[in-house]
């Protein structure tokens, strides 16, 4: 199980083969070529586990964010499809990247982000190494 501040650089490796760009467009590519999943929602879970950088989720945590207005069960449904469907999509070599375990009744759900590059942490990384070295001026006025 990830917790948050395991890796502090983890999700800023210049060299990953597989990036995620979610801050405008979401993008992902692999091996520097664009990459699409066929799943829609299935991609939106994996954007949701990778903004969790590592972190274990619950799959009825997950389920309610991405159905809201659905009732439990046609969800628990829903995300078990997708995620499937996500396995599958993503490259061979990855597929080790979501992991998925049960403890007693609870279903959990991660994606682990150590070597990939994702422009949020990137940008997270960046600001706060200019604040560290900079200055909180300079650092607004380039946001």
């Amino acid at each position: 199980m990830s917790r948050r501040g395991d890796g502090a650089r983890r999700g800023v490796s210049a060299n990953a083969n597989l990036r995620f760009e979610l801050l405008g467009k979401y993008v992902v590519s692999y091996n520097g070529e664009p990459y699409s999943f066929n799943t829609l929602y299935g991609s939106y879970a994996l954007a949701l586990l990778i903004l969790q950088g590592g972190v274990e989720m619950t799959r009825k945590e997950m389920a309610i964010l991405l159905w809201p207005d659905t009732d439990s069960a046609k969800t628990a449904q829903n995300l078990r499809k997708q995620l499937g469907k996500l396995r599958d999509s993503l490259p061979p070599e990855e597929r080790e990247r979501l992991n998925l375990r049960q403890q007693g009744q609870t279903h959990y759900v991660s994606f682990d982000i150590s070597n990939v590059w994702i422009d949020v942490f990137q940008f997270n990384h960046l600001a706060e190494e200019e604040l560290r070295h900079g200055d909180e001026a300079t650092l607004l006025k380039a946001l």
